[in-house]
C-alpha cells in the first residue's frame, strides 16, 4: 500500500517537475550562451616579447570610438561591430591593426611588438611638455619605479647615485648634493611635478634639500644633462632633476578600482628601519592616492677599509654645558657615533577627469626630519683636540602644496593649456659650538614660496609646433640669527628678512623637429631688512636670452 501511494503521488508530482526541469536547464543554457557572449566581447592584449599584459593601450574605431586597457591589458569590445577596423595604439608599441571578428577567432588575445625606435619613454622636463625622448637634442636619464626597486636605495640622493653622470657629495648621513658636470646647488634645477624646488635660500655650496624626497614615491625621475637655462632660469645652468610623484590612477573599467604597495626594509649598516604604504582608489572620473614612508637610521657603521680620517676616535658627551666639555674614548672607531636621524614622509593627491579634454589635479607634499648631525665637522681637529663641540642641522621642514589645470582643446591661440599654480613652505637650521665654548650659534631661515606657471601650445601645421608661457615666483624669506648662552640660558636675536620677487617670461618655437628658437625674459626684483634697524636695498634685474639651434637632434636622444 505505501508503494502504491508513493507511486501514485510521484505520477501526479512528475508533470510540475518535468516542467521545472525544463525551465532550469532553458536558464542555464540562456546564461552559458549569455557568458560565452559576454567573455567573447573581452579581449586581453600582451607584450609579444615578455607575454605580460600591457596596460594603456588605447583601441580606435574609425568613427574616433575609444577603449582602453586596464592594468590586465584587458578591454571590453561590446560597443564595436565585429568586421569594424580596431586600431591599437601603444607610444611604445607598433600600431596594430584587426576586427574583432578576427581577435575572437584567435583567442580573444592581441599581440603587440615593441618599437624599437620609441620604446624609450616620454619626457615632459625639457620643454614643459610630453615629447618622444628621440626628439630631445640633449643627453636625458631616466629612472624608473622598476629600477627603484632594484637598487633599493635608502634616500633620493642614493638613488641619483646610481645614475653614472651624477656624483653625490655627501658630508654626513642625512645628506647628499647632486652634482653634474661641475655643477652643484643652485645651478643644479630639482623641479617636483612641474614646481621648482630651488628657491632664494639656495647658495652656490652644497646642499642637501634632495633627501625631503621619498624614492618610493616617485613615479618617474628625469636627468637632463646640460643647461636648461632659457626654459627654466639661470639655476638650470648645470641641468634639470624632474621628479614625477606617484599620479592617482583612473579606473578604465565601469566599476572602482583599488591597490597599494607596502614595503618594509631593515639595513644592517645604519640599522634602518622603513616602513612605506600607498594606496590609490579611483573611479572613471576621479581618483585619490596616498603615499606615507617612516625612516629611522642608527648610528652608521663605515667598513674595515674605509679611510682613516673618517674614523670616530673620541666625541664629545651629549648633555647640557656646564662650562666644559667631556670627551669620551670611542669603544668601536668604525661606529660614527651621533650621526643618526629619523625621516617622515607623505603625499595626498586628488585628480578628477570629467572628459578627455579637462584633466585636475591637487596635490600635498610634507617632509620632516629630526636633527642631522653634520658628521664631517664631528671629526675636524684643531691643536691635537677635537674643534667642535656640537654642529648639526636643525629639523628640516618642507611642505608643497599644489593645483594643476590641463586643458586640451583646438583654440586661435593653443591647442593645449597647464596651469600650475603652487606653494611652498620650508624651515631649516643649523647649529655649532666650538668645544669648550658657552655658546651656541644657529641661523634659522623660514622661506614661503608662490609660483605660478602657465604653459600653452599650439600646432601650426604638421611640421610646425609653438610652445610658449610665463613664469611668477615669490620668494618671503624670513632669517634669524641667534648666540645661545648655554649656562645663563639667554639668546641675542638678529634677523634679517628678504623678500625675492622674480617674473620669468619664456617663449619656445619648434618647426619640424629641427630649428629650436628659445627667447626668455627674466626681471628679479629684491628687498632686504637687515637687523632691528631698517636699512633698505632694492635690486632690479633684467635679463634677456635669445638661443637659435638647427641640427637633427640625436637619434636617442643623448
Amino acid at each position: 500500500m505505501f508503494i502504491s501511494n508513493a507511486g501514485i503521488v510521484f505520477a501526479d508530482f512528475c508533470p510540475e517537475f518535468k516542467k521545472l526541469l525544463v525551465k532550469q536547464i532553458i536558464l542555464t543554457l540562456l546564461f552559458i550562451v549569455f557568458f560565452s557572449s559576454v567573455q567573447s566581447q573581452t579581449i586581453k592584449v600582451f607584450n609579444s616579447r615578455t607575454n605580460e599584459p600591457v596596460e594603456g593601450v588605447l583601441v580606435i574605431s574609425e568613427e574616433n570610438i575609444t577603449r582602453q586597457t586596464n592594468e590586465d591589458g584587458e578591454v571590453n569590445l561590446n560597443v564595436f561591430d565585429d568586421n569594424e577596423p580596431l586600431l591599437f595604439q601603444h607610444s611604445s608599441f607598433l600600431k596594430f591593426t584587426s576586427t574583432r571578428r578576427n581577435i575572437v577567432t584567435r583567442g580573444n588575445r592581441v599581440l603587440l611588438i615593441e618599437d624599437p625606435v620609441r620604446l624609450d619613454e616620454v619626457v615632459v622636463s625639457v620643454n614643459r611638455w610630453e615629447q618622444s625622448r628621440t626628439e630631445i637634442p640633449h643627453k636625458i636619464e631616466t629612472i624608473q619605479p622598476k629600477e627603484v626597486m632594484r637598487y633599493n636605495p635608502q634616500t633620493a640622493a642614493d638613488m641619483l647615485g646610481t645614475q653614472g653622470g651624477v656624483f653625490i657629495q655627501k658630508s654626513q648621513m642625512g645628506g647628499g648634493s647632486p652634482m653634474i658636470r661641475g655643477f652643484a646647488a643652485n645651478s643644479v634645477l630639482i623641479v617636483v611635478d612641474g614646481i621648482r624646488m630651488n628657491n632664494a635660500i639656495y647658495r652656490s655650496g652644497n646642499l642637501h634639500n634632495i633627501i625631503s624626497l621619498d624614492p618610493n614615491s616617485l613615479e618617474s625621475t628625469e636627468i637632463i644633462f646640460g643647461p636648461g637655462s632659457v626654459i627654466y632660469g639661470s639655476d638650470a645652468l648645470g641641468g634639470v632633476m624632474s621628479f614625477n610623484t606617484l599620479s592617482p590612477r583612473l579606473s578604465t573599467k565601469d566599476e572602482p578600482v583599488q591597490g597599494g604597495k607596502a614595503v618594509m626594509r631593515y639595513s644592517s649598516a645604519n640599522f634602518e628601519k622603513t616602513v612605506h604604504g600607498t594606496y590609490n582608489f579611483g573611479s572613471e572620473k576621479w581618483a585619490a592616492l596616498v603615499s606615507g614612508t617612516f625612516t629611522d637610521y642608527d648610528d652608521l657603521r663605515m667598513g674595515s677599509n674605509g679611510p682613516d680620517e673618517y674614523l670616530r676616535l673620541e666625541y664629545v658627551l651629549p648633555g647640557r654645558f656646564t662650562g666644559a666639555d667631556e670627551i669620551i674614548p670611542n669603544d668601536n672607531e668604525l661606529l660614527q657615533k651621533f650621526s643618526g636621524y629619523s625621516q617622515f614622509n607623505v603625499i595626498s593627491k586628488f585628480r578628477y577627469r570629467p572628459n578627455n579634454k579637462i584633466d585636475v589635479v591637487l596635490s600635498a607634499h610634507h617632509s620632516q626630519t629630526t636633527s642631522i648631525p653634520r658628521y664631517d665637522r664631528l671629526i675636524v681637529y684643531r691643536n691635537n683636540e677635537l674643534r667642535y663641540g656640537d654642529w648639526y642641522y636643525g629639523p628640516q621642514q618642507w611642505t608643497l602644496m599644489s593645483g594643476r589645470f590641463q586643458y586640451h582643446d583646438e583654440h586661435l591661440l593653443f591647442d593645449k593649456m597647464n596651469l600650475l599654480a603652487g606653494y611652498q613652505y620650508y624651515t631649516e637650521s643649523r647649529h655649532e659650538r666650538n668645544l669648550h665654548s658657552r655658546f651656541l650659534r644657529n641661523r634659522t631661515e623660514k622661506l614661503d614660496v608662490f609660483s605660478l606657471n602657465l604653459d600653452l601650445g599650439k600646432s601650426v601645421n604638421e611640421k610646425s609646433e609653438v610652445f610658449y608661457g610665463a613664469e611668477f615666483l615669490l620668494n618671503n624669506v624670513g632669517s634669524t640669527g641667534n648666540s645661545l648662552d648655554l649656562p645663563e640660558n639667554t639668546t641675542a636675536t638678529r634677523p634679517i628678512c628678504l623678500i625675492n620677487t622674480i617674473l620669468a617670461i619664456n617663449l619656445f618655437c619648434r618647426q619640424a623637429h629641427v630649428t629650436h628658437i628659445l627667447i626668455s625674459v627674466a626681471i628679479s626684483m629684491r628687498h632686504f631688512t637687515i637687523s632691528r634697524s631698517v636699512t633698505l636695498i632694492w635690486s632690479i634685474q633684467h635679463l634677456t636670452g635669445i638661443l637659435v639651434r638647427c641640427g637633427t637632434p640625436l637619434p636617442t636622444g643623448r
